[in-house]
């Protein structure tokens, strides 16, 4: 399979399967708490999923968050800190290790909270965005529903198998995560042979 010219190259990778028909449009991912996890080309099915708009017209994955709760604890942080504009909001990027919060939020974070532990693993940022990194992203199941602009999670034992649908549609085939594993494998071994 090869991709043609016309496809803009600012366009996921989802985005062209998807207009192709090899794929719906819907990704998911289950990041272990050490290392490894499952990428899916579809939507990881669990009844415990919780959904959120993506904030439309964003070249990221961009979310409204409006605080921060850890263990049942939520934090002192005025919500205008992560208000959404053309330079600011919430990006949940896998791609990035550490959390990185504005000033407006990262002060009151780490001065209600108090222990080093966080300092570790959450960064102060310099433009106003706030990112949720791969840290917090660990032993969750996060879907990013594309076809209806959403994204979901929910917790999971990153090393248990997932039940998986491929359609982004009402009708939902769902079959064990195994055999979309293979085909995402067969996939990429065609495309780059």
């Amino acid at each position: 399979m090869e991709f043609s010219d016309s496809v803009d190259s600012r366009v996921s990778l989802i985005t062209q399967l998807s207009a192709r028909g090899v794929s719906p449009k819907v990704f998911s991912h289950c990041l272990k708490g050490e290392s490894g996890g499952i990428l899916v080309l579809g939507e990881i099915l669990n009844p415990s999923m919780v959904y959120t708009p993506l904030v439309p017209a964003k070249a990221h994955y961009n979310v409204n968050l409006q605080s921060i709760t850890v263990n049942g604890k939520k934090f002192p942080i005025d919500p205008a800190a992560f208000s959404t504009s053309d330079d600011r909001g919430t990006i949940v990027d896998s791609g990035t290790t550490l959390v990185y919060l504005p000033t407006e939020a990262y002060d009151p974070f780490v001065s209600a909270e108090g222990d080093a532990m966080w300092c570790v693993i959450i960064g102060k940022s310099d433009e106003g965005s706030t990112i949720l990194g791969d840290l917090v992203l660990k032993d969750k199941i996060i879907v990013y529903d594309l076809a209806r602009q959403r994204i979901g999670w929910a917790d999971h034992d990153c090393s248990s198998p997932v039940n998986v649908s491929v359609s982004s549609g009402k009708d939902e085939a769902v079959c064990p995560c195994i055999c979309y594993i293979l085909e995402l494998m067969l996939f990429f071994y065609l495309f780059w042979s």
